[in-house]
């Protein structure tokens, strides 16, 4: 029964598909970049508290003028890698709810740190900026800002436009009598998230080649490192839910390719020649 255009399906199932893609890169963002728990377990696993202790410490002695032999020890006594791990999380907290909730920037307090620093014979100028609280993801005049209220409607948008393009997806397949185009879209949305994972596992490879981030210094290179290690982890993520939507998509849309082919009704007249009727094509003369 062909009382929908095929050309309507096709419409249909693109937009469906830009509204899952969209969506799935804005779970898979909030479960990673946007997760305080989540980075503060890259931050662990790739060991950046202990080697940003390190290169605070060397950055701090470096710029000192004191010529006393154990400053570097004194230092590292204050900038421990404990320190970083109880001040660090705490930020990135502050970060996480700014970006999701606005309000007021996040701010880091690193003036005891520099109190104890200058009591160890550091060199850092009186009334310097690490005085005052640090605002995250600030450079110069340029701040992060959180999402606006255009942005988060945005979201609430695509989350109704894919269900209600969901459900008449599944209508239109019902009335045609065909649901092949729920399997193309499955398998579509498969390949479409296996290509952004090939780029977000080959693209940070790729920057390094060409960008020597530890030549730059320690900051740059642990900041590298993980980022790396997240855009690989949000890949694999990918891979995993690219494959079991393939898994799904490409049996069903063979599956369903022959059972469409096998109710396509054959009527044979007495003058030999049968007339194949097809629910998308209408009659045929053979």
């Amino acid at each position: 029964m062909k009382t929908v255009p095929g050309w309507i399906t096709k419409v249909i199932s693109s937009l469906l598909l830009l509204a899952l893609i969209g969506l799935t890169l804005n779970i898979v963002l909030n479960q990673t970049v946007l997760s305080t728990t989540y980075l503060d377990g890259q931050l662990k696993k790739a060991d950046a508290y202990h080697k940003l202790s390190v290169a605070i410490t060397d950055e701090l002695v470096h710029n000192t003028t004191s010529m006393d032999p154990e400053l570097s020890a004194k230092v590292q006594s204050i900038v421990t890698p404990e320190v970083l791990e109880q001040r660090i999380p705490g930020a990135l907290q502050q970060l996480e709810d700014y970006m999701k909730n606005g309000g007021s920037a996040p701010q880091v307090d690193v003036s005891d740190l520099v109190a104890q620093a200058r009591a160890a014979g550091v060199d850092i100028p009186a009334n310097s900026s690490l005085d005052k609280p640090i605002t995250i993801g600030q450079a110069g005049s340029y701040k992060i800002q959180p999402p606006s209220k255009t942005a988060k409607l945005v979201n609430t948008l695509m989350v109704v436009a894919a269900v209600m393009l969901g459900a008449t997806l599944v209508l239109v397949c019902w009335l045609r009598r065909d649901f092949r185009p729920l399997a193309r879209l499955a398998t579509w949305y498969g390949v479409v998230l296996g290509l952004i994972a090939l780029v977000l596992w080959f693209a940070p490879d790729i920057l390094a080649s060409r960008i020597h981030f530890a030549a730059v210094n320690i900051f740059a290179s642990v900041s590298q490192e993980i980022a790396t290690a997240i855009a690989k982890d949000i890949a694999k993520r990918f891979v995993t839910i690219a494959a079991l939507a393939l898994a799904v998509g490409i049996p069903a849309w063979i599956l369903l390719a022959k059972l469409q082919k096998r109710a396509t009704p054959t009527v044979v007249k007495p003058s030999g020649r049968s007339d194949v009727t097809n629910p998308r094509l209408g009659n045929q003369q053979q």
